[in-house]
């Protein structure tokens, strides 16, 4: 080696100038000390398989730069290790060794010799069995692929295209060194920079300030030599100079002097560049890298992290951290290269700091100044960092992040503002699929979140008003958080703190579902992540519950004492707790400390409220229902028989509720439950510590006699709020409040009337005896309350509290038999239900009837409609057997037997009446109808089978075919509702004759349960039956409004009646009782067949098909066309020999007039003549729609289309 040259072995010499010898791979000092066989090199010796060269074959290799191969040099490159390795795998996982020794087989090499020489060898391949270079060359062809090869390995298109021009302009033009010292190509102030000769710097600045931009070749400027040895004083004094280019780049590392400065990892000197008023702290390297991610960067070579933070943590260097993060117009949102936010990037290492810094640049919400008090609102200018930051599934440290979201939410920017209107902003906030971050961070932060948002840390109250206020306690609904994480913990095992099957179904049954599937780990049981994760796909992380503050603790107490075994699945009892089961709630030792603090809406200080129940949340009470919903008869008594069971249940535990009442009775889960258990006693112990008057027996109230007695009674209740107490008494106090205004206005006397009430000691001193508990005086609540729901109005009126009011305390403690049947007969019209009242509201308590007892009543006997028409008519039923046996005997008897009128009895009318009602419910009100509503088409005219002697013959067809025919019209209803509800055409449907036949209505008798057939005569033929042609296109029109009440008039039949009513009109002597039996039974059996008809099916259809259509009107435009039908073919007003008259509940019935003495006998009755149609009927049908024509159409054109009242009478439809 020469001063400018190096000599090679073949005489030739390469000019150089400086020369780098690199000596190769040494041996490693371990390899020194082992005893085997040494190369020359020394280097572990070993064979053609790598292995160490001893006297037997070892099981010991050695590869790589540590070994040598004998008598095979090969070069210490990771070539020749990388393969070596390879081949020990593929050797070491065969069976056998393998007997094809190792041969290194090239991937090509080069090398860069300057001046335009290079030196380039491909990769080996095999020609001939021998393993040899591809190709070969040297000089400025080797040169040139080197330089192409470097040029593919730099980071930008930029550099791609810049270096080529830099070589370029180098070979033309040569290096530029004008005007600069030849040492290092530096100006003086570079030099003087790069020493931190601070003095000199600060002369030459003075001397000329212009050389602060002056660079060598590579862009190196004084002040990034001076930011590269971290010299603050030099790099001050350069940042002084207004010309300066803080921005300047450099062409060796492509960087400036800000990012040059981060990687010294100086914080004076990154300090100092971030004060100067044109730094650009955005700008990037050549790898497209900021300054924050070099600062990150020093010492790691090349990258190895994701992100630059992530590697700033990872090094420790916060204070530049914290410098850059300082900057407000430092772009932290992604990392540049991936897109990825930059809290994932640097997740792993996060601290306290860096996160408040990057969060508060990104945050969900903003604060809003439009208002004249600063509030937080939600913005969707951002880009989740706050939600990515939270979620637990970012490798964040809980305890980091938990402290950094203490920051944020104390940062001095919030400081102004409603914190819980901040908290609840920030953890509602939702990520980018929706989730809120409370519900995906971890257990600690949610804690935190959950302790600033919620009562008791899990509650979040419903804003509004509550949901019920009296004076003992408040009710308000919620959002439990904390329930899913309470019910794992108490049935999760002990040893490993997981659910097995058992301990899921229990938690199931808790929060009130039953027990599914779900995912279980590989031992079948959920860790309290998976059951968390699976409560926030079944119920949305949270449940809703209803809570009940209450003011008392002995009430408190009392409410969980006496729910001790009513709330679990009792299986005699249909497997239905009876009284609302409570929740796992928080400890009341929260409760108490937390409610001091709570203010619910209008300023309702709750702190003498301390004592919380939490329940499942209702749909409502029975008081909203029967105010809201209105419900019908039938509805009524199905909630009835609910509350009737559930009393039941609690009778049979020994357990008086002692407030029975509409507000104590909630739906859940379209079950009715009993709640305020706080009344609730034993029984045979003292009833009324707690009681709502108005519910209340007369024998819960007393008369106070004297002057003496009053005072006595207002001393005990005075001690009672003013107890005189010794120092020893005092932790045996009364657990009521000590004053208690709201109490004593509850139990003062009123007019000397007193409810026999009570406080927890001291009895004696009271002027009366108190009740011992019996279920009779549920009983008597229980009637209070159905006594409501069917009369509208209280039995006795009462305040807000449910208590009697002054003026009606003695009415409510006098009550005698005589006076509440009064009251029920004006009130009630249902006499089944009437009945039972008598019987509940009975003065004498062991009167009164028991809850099982009233479960068997005829009241709650009725179950459904056919059942109930059986029943009701049980009484006529049991009369017309006999009647039947004369029927099947002969003719004559038969014929007697009809002669006679049932014997109506008042409670006979009443049990039609309301076996009418069932039927056609939903159809009119009974003070609607002044017509006959129920009529049936039959195929044929029996009077003009009398007159024919031939058709007289065949009575048994005649018969048949009329039991066939109501067989056909029962099943016509069901195709007709089923053509209603799909909007079909109905033209098809109503036909049950064939073509141009024609059809009669009779009139029924509504008592006997038969059509009426009037007596034949010839010289003054009978209007009924009214003969109705088929062929005309009125006739749909006419099935489709009066549907309801032919369906109707089917299931109204008798079998027995009709065919006796049938038999003797055609005056057939006698039939065999097999025949007569068979078509009764056929009749019935249709009738079983088929459904109870009502408007509800059209006016659902109607309003779907036609919205602007008055529905509410349907119901009176059918009824008027009946009317004006019956108008104009009988405006006599004959109805066939048939008169009205009025069940107990008002419904109208119609039968013959020699039955009711009360109507007029009828008037010379006009020539049958065939219906014509006239009126609205014509204009309802549209040309060219007559086979598309359905119910819909029909009906919503006649509402359309109502006449005007003057011209009604002209009409019938």
């Amino acid at each position: 080696v020469k001063s400018n040259a190096v000599v090679l072995d073949t005489g030739e010499e390469i000019p150089c100038g400086l020369v780098v010898w690199t000596a190769g791979v040494g041996p490693n000092t371990l390899t020194k000390t082992l005893p085997w066989a040494k190369s020359k090199r020394g280097n572990i010796l070993t064979n053609q398989f790598c292995q160490l060269k001893l006297q037997l074959p070892s099981a010991v290799f050695a590869i790589g730069d540590c070994a040598d191969i004998e008598n095979y040099p090969l070069p210490a490159t990771a070539q020749k290790a990388q393969g070596q390795a390879l081949y020990l795998l593929e050797l070491l996982q065969r069976t056998k060794p393998s007997v094809e020794p190792y041969r290194f087989e090239s991937m090509g090499m080069m090398a860069y010799l300057g001046s335009y020489e290079g030196l380039f060898q491909a990769k080996d391949v095999t020609i001939n069995k021998q393993h040899q270079p591809l190709a070969t060359f040297d000089g400025w062809k080797a040169w040139l692929v080197w330089r192409s090869a470097y040029l593919t390995k730099l980071g930008s298109w930029r550099l791609r295209l810049q270096v080529p021009l830099d070589w370029f302009k180098a070979m033309v033009v040569g290096r530029d060194v004008g005007g600069k010292p030849v040492v290092e190509e530096c100006t003086p102030l570079m030099l003087a920079s790069w020493l931190g000769h601070d003095g000199i710097v600060d002369l030459l600045v003075a001397y000329d300030s212009s050389l602060v931009n002056l660079a060598n070749h590579n862009k190196t400027n004084a002040l990034m030599l001076a930011c590269m040895n971290n010299h603050w004083s030099a790099v001050q004094t350069l940042l002084s100079v207004a010309s300066l280019d803080v921005n300047a780049i450099n062409m060796v590392w492509i960087r400036r002097a800000l990012i040059l400065a981060c990687a010294s990892s100086s914080k004076n000197v990154v300090d100092a560049l971030l004060s100067h008023h044109d730094i650009d702290v955005n700008m990037v390297d050549n790898t497209e890298e900021t300054a924050l991610h070099v600062a990150a960067d020093v010492g790691e070579g090349e990258s190895a992290y994701p992100s630059a933070l992530f590697r700033a943590c990872r090094l420790g260097f916060e204070d530049i951290v914290q410098l850059l993060l300082s900057r407000d117009d430092l772009d932290v949102h992604a990392d540049i290269n991936t897109g990825t936010l930059l809290v994932v990037a640097m997740a792993p290492c996060m601290t306290p700091a860096a996160g408040v810094a990057l969060l508060l640049r990104d945050l969900p919400v903003i604060v809003s100044v439009t208002t004249p008090t600063p509030t937080i609102v939600a913005t969707d200018k951002h880009h989740y960092s706050w939600t990515t930051f939270l979620d637990s599934s970012t490798p964040i440290k809980p305890e980091i992040r938990l402290e950094t979201v203490q920051l944020v939410l104390d940062h001095p920017q919030f400081k102004a503002l409603d914190r819980h209107s901040v908290v609840k902003e920030l953890a509602f906030a939702a990520d980018i699929n929706g989730r809120t971050a409370l519900q995906i961070t971890d257990a600690a932060t949610r804690t935190f979140l959950n302790e600033q948002l919620f009562f008791c840390g899990r509650y979040e109250l419903f804003d509004g008003p509550p949901i019920h206020i009296s004076s003992t306690a408040v009710v308000v609904n919620a959002f439990d958080y904390g329930m899913f994480k309470q019910v794992f913990d108490m049935h999760a095992a002990a040893l490993d703190h997981h659910l097995d099957r058992d301990g899921f179904a229990k938690c199931s049954h808790a929060l009130g579902q039953p027990s599914s599937q779900t995912t279980k780990n590989h031992n079948g049981t959920l860790s309290e992540v998976e059951f968390m994760r699976y409560c926030d796909q079944a119920y949305g992380g949270k449940l809703k519950v209803a809570m009940k503050f209450m003011r008392n603790a002995d009430e408190h107490a009392r409410e969980i004492h006496m729910r001790r075994g009513l709330t679990k699945d009792d299986e005699e009892n249909a497997g239905s707790p009876c009284v609302l089961r409570l929740l796992p709630m928080a400890s009341q030792e929260a409760f108490e400390c937390h409610v001091t603090q709570l203010t619910l809406h209008h300023d309702l200080h709750m702190a003498a409220y301390p004592n919380v129940l939490v329940m499942p949340a209702a749909d409502r009470s029975l008081e909203d229902i029967y105010l809201k919903e209105r419900p019908n008869d039938n509805q009524i008594r199905s909630m009835l028989q609910e509350v009737a069971t559930m009393l039941g249940q609690l009778h049979s535990h020994d357990v008086v509720h002692g407030d029975v009442k509409k507000l104590n009775v909630l739906r859940v889960d379209h079950c009715m439950r009993l709640i305020d258990m706080d009344a609730a006693t034993p029984v045979n112990h003292p009833i009324g510590a707690k009681f709502s008057s108005g519910s209340l027996p007369p024998e819960m109230f007393y008369k106070l006699k004297s002057e003496d007695e009053v005072a006595q009674y207002s001393s005990y209740w005075q001690q009672r709020n003013h107890p005189e107490k010794t120092k020893n008494e005092a932790d045996d106090d009364d657990e009521r409040p000590r004053h208690d205004p709201d109490w004593w206005a509850k139990v003062q006397p009123r007019h000397h009337w007193v409810v026999k009430t009570f406080h927890d000691k001291d009895h004696h001193l009271l002027p009366y005896t108190l009740v011992k508990a019996t279920p009779a005086v549920d009983m008597w609540a229980f009637g209070v309350l159905m006594y409501q729901m069917y009369s509208g109005v209280e039995l006795v009126p009462t305040d807000r509290n449910q208590d009697v009011d002054d003026s009606s305390i003695e009415r409510a403690a006098t009550w005698t038999p005589a006076d509440l049947a009064t009251r029920l007969q004006n009130k009630v019209a249902n006499p089944v239900a009437r009945d039972l009242l008598l019987k509940l509201l009975a003065v004498d308590p062991n009167d009164r009837i028991s809850v099982h007892a009233m479960l068997g009543h005829a009241y709650f006997e009725i179950k459904q409609v056919d059942s109930t028409t059986k029943q009701v008519l049980s009484a006529i039923e049991a009369k017309l057997d006999t009647l039947n046996d004369h029927v099947v005997s002969g003719f004559q008897s038969m014929n007697d037997r009809l002669d006679l009128v049932v014997e109506l009895t008042q409670d006979t009318l009443k049990q039609l009446g309301q076996a009418k009602e069932d039927l056609m419910r939903g159809i009119f009100q009974a003070t609607e109808v002044r017509v006959p509503t129920s009529f049936v088409l039959l195929p044929f005219n029996i009077l003009e089978k009398l007159a024919d002697d031939d058709d007289v013959n065949d009575v048994e067809g005649a018969l048949d075919e009329a039991a066939s025919f109501i067989q056909k019209g029962l099943d016509m209803g069901a195709k007709f509702v089923k053509a209603v509800k799909t909007n079909k055409a109905i033209n098809v449907v109503v036909k049950l004759v064939t073509p141009g036949a024609p059809l009669y209505l009779y009139l029924i008798d509504e008592v006997q349960g038969a059509p009426v057939v009037p007596p034949l005569d010839k010289a003054s033929p009978p209007v009924y039956p009214i003969k109705i042609e088929t062929k005309s296109d009125e006739y749909v029109a006419f099935m489709v409004t009066a549907m309801p009440y032919i369906q109707t008039g089917f299931k109204l039949l008798k079998g027995v009646n009709t065919v006796a009513c049938m038999a003797k009109a055609l005056g057939v002597p006698s039939l065999d009782a097999d025949v007569l039996q068979g078509v009764q039974d056929k009749i019935e059996r249709a009738k079983k067949t088929s459904s109870v008809f009502d408007f509800g099916v059209l006016q659902t259809a109607v309003e779907a098909n036609d919205p602007g259509a008055p529905v509410h009107r349907i119901r009176g435009a059918a009824l008027r066309q009946l009317e004006r039908f019956f108008e104009l073919h009988d405006p006599d007003k004959d109805f066939a020999g048939l008169g009205r008259t009025y069940a107990a509940s008002g419904q109208v019935l119609w039968t013959a007039k020699s039955t009711i003495e009360a109507f007029e006998r009828s008037k010379a009755q006009p020539k049958s003549a065939n219906i014509s149609f006239a009126g609205d009927i014509p204009m309802l049908l549209e040309s060219g729609n007559k086979k598309t024509l359905t119910a819909q159409d029909v009906y919503a054109k006649l509402l359309r289309q109502q006449p005007p009242e003057t011209t009604r009478k002209e009409r019938w439809l």
